[in-house]
């Protein structure tokens, strides 16, 4: 007679520690560019990324931000957690391709008729 196979085991589910680190490898940061990027010490990196204790929603915003993930993935509290394809968000834009496009935007905003004020004379 032959045994009943076993269940299999249950994945555990990723924990916010796991998400930080994730997205700390992911940005291609170590604790100490994340330290020095976030104002957060490195010791406190380490200790939220081992679980020991967890990060307030400020510092999950500064961690989010650093590098570049969405917050409610982060937090494990959103929608977002995973996009399609089971892989982390993709990354925000960098600042260098926003700054134009929402300067132009806002351009074009300041002229559009009733918006603004015609220059005195």
């Amino acid at each position: 007679m032959t045994e009943p196979a076993s269940p299999s085991p249950a994945i555990p589910p990723e924990t916010t520690a796991d998400r930080l680190r994730r997205a700390r490898r992911y940005a291609g940061l170590e604790q100490t560019d994340l330290a020095d990027l976030t104002g957060i010490s490195r010791a406190t990196i380490s200790n939220y990324e081992r679980g020991e204790t967890a990060p307030l929603k400020p510092y999950l915003k500064l961690w989010a931000d650093a590098c570049g993930v969405d917050l409610d993935w982060l937090s494990g509290t959103g929608p977002t957690r995973r996009g399609r394809n089971g892989r982390l968000p993709r990354r925000a834009r960098p600042a260098a391709v926003l700054t134009p496009l929402l300067t132009a935007a806002a351009g074009y905003l300041i002229t559009l008729p009733g918006l603004a004020e015609t220059p005195p004379g």
